[in-house]
């Protein structure tokens, strides 16, 4: 949504209800099923995992593309560790974790372990502004 100041369209937030949230969920898994191939797949489970991140632990897009995938997700306890301004250590649901493991784990994302979320912020928000019109 956006409204006019000044002339120029400003964006102005707004939060999704259950319905909706599930639709712009079943979105990007859509378009993480129907790549093109392999290495599409791999780049487009990134923005899943940070879409992921940002859903089940409500992390702020900063937040969640500073995460080092490796050392900051706690497979035994579930726990989600945020480094940074507001650091504080996230409960994770169990279903979460397993998707967030998934895609970490991918074969294709060993060369990038540590570093999957380190993703430009615009280029992500492009992705989610896509997927949210699908939705």
């Amino acid at each position: 949504m956006s409204e006019m100041k000044d002339g120029v369209a400003k964006e102005t937030l707004c939060s999704l209800d259950e319905s909706q949230l599930r639709a712009f969920l079943q979105a990007f898994y859509a378009w993480y099923e129907n790549a093109g191939g392999p290495s599409q797949q791999c780049s487009r489970g990134r923005v899943l995992l940070v879409c992921l991140l940002i859903r089940f632990a409500g992390l702020r897009l900063g937040e969640a593309l500073a995460l080092d995938d490796v050392e900051d997700i706690d497979e035994t306890s579930s726990m989600l560790h945020v480094r940074g301004k507001w650091a504080r250590v996230l409960p994770l649901p169990k279903t979460a974790l397993g998707k967030l493991l998934e895609l970490r784990d991918a074969p294709c994302s060993v060369r990038e372990r540590g570093r999957l979320c380190r993703l430009d912020q615009g280029y992500v928000r492009r992705v989610f502004a896509v997927r949210g019109r699908e939705a």
